[in-house]
């Protein structure tokens, strides 16, 4: 699989915020993975927001209207 971003800047990122954790393997991978579903969660919520508004497009308040709900969803 063909990585859409390196490594190296999840890495960097999560060392930033939590510099006492410890990498596995292929822990790069899975934050990354676990980003592409958040953002595929939050946009079908989001386009049922609109949706259910009767707009064709989504917008910020749609997105801020499920945040959360996303939010919790994701929350280990």
């Amino acid at each position: 699989m063909k990585r859409k971003v390196p490594g190296t800047s999840i890495r960097k990122a999560v060392k930033k915020s939590h510099p006492h954790l410890r990498f596995g393997k292929n822990a790069d991978m899975m934050i990354y993975l676990n980003c592409v579903l958040f953002l595929k969660a939050l946009a079908a919520e989001a386009t049922l927001e609109a949706q259910s508004s009767k707009q064709r497009s989504i917008q910020e308040t749609h997105v801020t209207a499920v945040a959360q709900r996303v939010l919790d969803q994701f929350k280990g």
